[in-house]
């Protein structure tokens, strides 16, 4: 996603007033689901995700 089409997407949220702006949306989703687990699965999902490649 480019800035442009990040600061539409924002944009686009505050003009209808939304609570929460969802860019990209399987993201959110996927971070909402995360949240919904353990703490101790949360860190280790991150860790994983973050983990530097050889």
């Amino acid at each position: 996603m480019t800035v442009e089409q990040a600061s539409a997407a924002i944009q686009a949220g505050l003009e209808k007033r939304k609570a929460e702006v969802h860019f990209p949306r399987k993201f959110t989703y996927f971070l909402k689901i995360i949240a919904l687990l353990p703490t101790s699965w949360q860190i280790a999902i991150a860790r994983r995700m973050t983990r530097k490649q050889a």
